[in-house]
């Protein structure tokens, strides 16, 4: 699956993945390979579903910086909608 970073910590090695299909975001943890991972990234991985949440495996990079602000066009957009 291609995602794109929307947020990540490289101390904790994690980062959270707005994913292609629109559903639920996908989690990295504790990869040391999304402590290289910025917000803005657009990466493929395997995704694997735990208990409702989606994880997404083996985070490769695809395009570095290819959507810098898609994190904060979606905050404009809930904030607009939430008004």
């Amino acid at each position: 699956m291609y995602g794109v970073v929307l947020w990540s910590d490289r101390n904790r090695k994690s980062a959270v993945i707005w994913c292609e299909d629109h559903r639920n975001l996908a989690f990295i943890r504790e990869d040391a390979s999304s402590a290289r991972l910025q917000p803005g990234d657009l990466v493929e991985f395997d995704l694997h579903e735990e208990n409702d949440i989606r994880l997404a495996l083996g985070p490769r990079l695809v395009a570095p910086e290819q959507y810098p602000s898609l994190a904060d066009a979606l905050k404009s957009t809930a904030r607009r909608a939430m008004r």
